[in-house]
């Protein structure tokens, strides 16, 4: 995230301004922790008389090797992003998914915490509806967020901290109250998208034939 605020709000209309990830260390820990409990799983699937419970600690380990590998790379590449071109905000957690918001066409901007377990907290960007218009009906969003016409989770741009969130919020709540220009906003790369997402699911079948493998391992061995 842009430490100097006030330079942020002076990038040019036309073009990106990004906001990266400032917690890449605990998403690399998060990947090792992974890593570690799926091996552990997958040991336990080996040891006598695991049964139809080794079977699902083998499948439950692979997973998490699964996930593991895709944030690691993930991560790595310097994702997530949070973009402002224009009045357009794109989220953009990986190269295979992306989410654009048209900032006309949302409201006042408000910072809500939500407090989990063990004092957790998630910090989130919401967007009020227009004047006039209603919230949309959305499944399995937290009471706090259905007020909101749309909701960005922000903690992996700003870990914990509030006041990042807080600054977060003011630059794009400024450009949302700007005049909107007619300005060529860049293509979204669909075609990227769509490789980036076969690659997901060439790398997940790599994944679950190694799980066949290892069961049918595990049955004759």
């Amino acid at each position: 995230m842009p430490e100097d605020v006030d330079r942020a709000l002076a990038t040019p209309y036309d073009l990106p301004l990004t906001f990266r990830t400032e917690v890449r260390p605990y998403l690399y820990l998060a990947s090792a922790g992974l890593t570690a409990l799926g091996l552990i799983f997958i040991g336990f699937s080996f040891t006598p008389d695991a049964g139809l419970v080794g079977i699902l600690a083998a499948a439950m380990g692979t997973f998490m090797l699964y996930i593991a590998w895709v944030n690691f790379w993930t991560t790595r590449a310097g994702y997530p992003h949070l973009i402002l071109i224009g009045h357009r905000l794109t989220e953009q957690s990986s190269d295979a998914f992306r989410r654009d918001l048209d900032l006309t066409q949302l409201g006042d901007t408000k910072i809500v915490i939500l407090t989990g377990g063990k004092g957790s907290q998630r910090l989130y960007l919401g967007f009020l509806p227009l004047p006039g218009k209603s919230p949309p009906a959305r499944r399995f969003v937290a009471p706090k967020l259905a007020q909101f016409a749309d909701s960005i989770l922000l903690n992996g741009y700003t870990g914990n901290n509030p006041t990042r969130a807080k600054a977060i919020e003011r630059v794009v709540n400024t450009r949302r109250l700007a005049p909107a220009q007619d300005i060529a906003l860049p293509p979204i790369a669909t075609d990227q998208q769509r490789a980036a997402r076969l690659r997901l699911i060439a790398t997940g079948a790599v994944f679950a034939a190694g799980l066949v493998a290892l069961l049918v391992w595990r049955a004759i061995g």
